[in-house]
C-alpha cells in the first residue's frame, strides 16, 4: 500500500494498489460503527475474559 517500500516494478500503474487502499479504508469505516461495548455486551464470557467486568465495577461511584 505504501510507496515508499514497493519494490514492486508495477507499483506506480497497478491498479491493485489502489484496490487494496479502497479495501482498507472500507475495512477501517465498518469497524468505526462499533466499540468493544458494542461487541460484547450480550457475551458475559467475553467481558470476563477481557476484564471489562473487572474496569466497570472500578469505574462505578462508590454509593
Amino acid at each position: 500500500f505504501e510507496n515508499d517500500a514497493a519494490e514492486c516494478p508495477l507499483v506506480d500503474s497497478c491498479s491493485l494498489n489502489s484496490a487494496l487502499r479502497e479495501a482498507l479504508n472500507a475495512f477501517f469505516a465498518v469497524l468505526a460503527r462499533y466499540t468493544i461495548a458494542d461487541l460484547v455486551a450480550a457475551r458475559p464470557n467475553v467481558r470476563n475474559l477481557l476484564g471489562i467486568d473487572m474496569l466497570m465495577e472500578r469505574r462505578a461511584p462508590a454509593a
